[in-house]
């Protein structure tokens, strides 16, 4: 039959490997939690990039419909390029 020292050894023992399982899973999730912020970083990045297209297309338009006509006026060239 077991002791009470000996029923509180095994305690002790159960109740640290419970305590590592949890600080291994703990770890495991904080590795999850990271590789999430840089994906939704990387996401707001290219979010913003993409928002700003329409405004750079508007505010090159001008520029580049001037080239477009320019090149279809020259006699020989495509105004495709």
């Amino acid at each position: 039959m077991a002791t009470y020292l000996e029923n509180y050894h095994d305690w002790l023992r159960d109740a640290h490997a419970m305590e590592k399982q949890a600080e291994s899973i703990l770890k495991k999730w904080l590795s999850v939690w990271n590789i999430i912020q840089s994906y939704a970083l990387v996401f707001r990045t290219i979010l913003e990039k993409e928002q700003a297209i329409p405004d750079l297309m508007r505010d090159h338009l001008p520029q580049v419909t001037q080239q477009f006509l320019e090149r279809s006026a020259a006699p020989g060239t495509e105004a495709k390029k």
